[in-house]
């Protein structure tokens, strides 16, 4: 068991359904940036293991926003409209993307600004195509799906993990130019995509 994966004794969600979605997400964010995350004794080994199983697939590391560098109150709200995280960059915080009195996301030069996190809440996948814009310019990877997807990245595979209540279809453009991936994810569930 990752070490900042620890297990409760507290009934799980069912396979199904969109928290266990979210417990999936969270379970490979612990296993990627050692975010603690505490799941429910009785599907604590199975996400361990699907975890540990797509990571020892990928090579490389994770494109996406530096982590360390992300307020919490922003962290899932930014993974859960489509941002990746990862441990480097090539994305920072404060300086790619931040937050400013704006009502939309929108670029200043090659910097996003983003409204406060209760306002971005609130957004349709299409107000933040700007937010999908600026991963596709720095990493060759958009999203085209609705929100509720979180989206793993590295240089040769992709991990998408919903937790929105419905099955969510959709696309993901790149990274070659004029290529995209099929999207068929599952509630609670994940699609992994290599190239």
């Amino acid at each position: 068991m990752h070490p900042a994966v620890r297990q409760l004794d507290r009934p799980a969600p069912k396979p199904d359904s969109a928290d266990y979605g979210t417990l999936r997400a969270r379970v490979l964010d612990a296993h990627l940036h050692g975010r603690p995350v505490v799941v429910p004794r009785s599907v604590a080994q199975e996400l361990d293991s699907w975890a540990s199983e797509i990571i020892s697939s990928t090579q490389g590391p994770t494109l996406g926003l530096a982590s360390a560098g992300v307020p919490d109150r922003w962290y899932d709200l930014l993974a859960w409209c489509g941002v990746p995280m990862s441990v480097d960059g090539p994305l920072h915080w404060g300086v790619d993307i931040a937050e400013e009195t704006v009502t939309m996301p929108e670029f200043h030069g090659d910097r996003l600004v983003l409204p406060a996190p209760q306002v971005l809440a609130q957004l349709t996948s299409l107000a933040l195509k700007p937010v999908r814009l600026l991963v596709a310019r720095r990493m060759g990877c958009r999203l085209q799906a609705a929100t509720g997807l979180h989206l793993f990245l590295w240089r040769k595979q992709a991990v998408l993990i919903s937790h929105a209540e419905v099955p969510l279809g959709g696309f993901l453009h790149g990274p070659e130019a004029g290529t995209r991936h099929s999207l068929d994810v599952p509630v609670g569930g994940a699609q992994v995509l290599r190239w």
